[in-house]
């Protein structure tokens, strides 16, 4: 057996194993998710203990800005990516194109989950977020990047010959937020009557929850977001095991 196939092989066999593991991870949060059911803020006030909620976001204070679209939020992640031209092997003239992350960010504060019963505090610190409501633009240049995104990302020197320019790269910015009012989900530990504010409950991380979730979607559709990636990312996984141990045995 070539030694290249082997290792190919094995390459193909250790992808598919982290697929399969990855898709089962999130099987698992699909599977304690549809375990339960939502409570409402009041009933979540009575005892402490793991519990989910379902609600509106509401600003504690001054919300954050959002640094693409300036939008009013209480959590955002951002990614700056440049396209790059990336010999394909030592030995080779040719060449292939992919995107290379040059500036990345994330931020969060404290907001208030809102029902018909009640408010909850919620502390994201140590949440695990999924925002799957994605807005990704592309541009011509990181000299055209918005200006919430200019600090820390080096624009390219760029020289403009007869409208012709030399030297910038297509760029492209992806956004995902928690905007205020945004519907949300989140699976936590509750603690009845918070200090300080006019709260029943706050949520947040806690050793008796068996996770902290917040999602910009109700239970339902959070449940199919982690059901797709889970069934998704365990196909993948075996067909790259398939593929890894037909070419381990060729």
């Amino acid at each position: 057996m070539p030694l290249e196939s082997s290792f190919v092989g094995l390459v193909f066999g250790v992808i598919g194993l982290a697929a399969a593991g990855y898709g089962g991870l999130q099987l698992r949060t699909w599977h304690r998710i549809r375990s339960s059911d939502p409570v409402s803020v009041r009933d979540a006030a009575i005892e402490s203990g793991p519990v989910e909620l379902e609600g509106r976001v509401r600003a504690i204070a001054e919300p954050l800005s959002s640094p693409v679209q300036n939008h009013a939020c209480v959590a955002y992640e951002y990614e700056v990516e440049e396209r790059r031209r990336r010999r394909s092997n030592a030995n080779s003239n040719g060449s292939r194109r992919t995107w290379k992350t040059i500036d990345s960010g994330s931020d969060r504060q404290r907001f208030v989950l809102e029902d018909d019963s009640g408010r909850a505090v919620v502390d994201p610190s140590g949440a695990r977020l999924t925002m799957a409501n994605e807005r990704t633009h592309s541009i011509d240049s990181t000299s055209q990047l918005p200006p919430g995104l200019q600090t820390g990302v080096s624009t390219p020197l760029s020289i403009d010959i007869g409208g012709l320019s030399i030297g910038s790269r297509p760029t492209r910015y992806t956004e995902r937020r928690l905007d205020v009012d945004d519907t949300v989900y989140v699976f936590g530990q509750a603690e009845p009557n918070p200090p300080e504010t006019d709260a029943l409950v706050a949520v947040s991380d806690g050793p008796d929850a068996p996770q902290f979730l917040i999602s910009d979607a109700d239970e339902s559709a959070t449940m199919r977001r982690f059901l797709k990636l889970g069934v998704g990312a365990i196909a993948l996984g075996f067909v790259f095991l398939a593929v890894g141990g037909l070419v381990f045995v060729a």
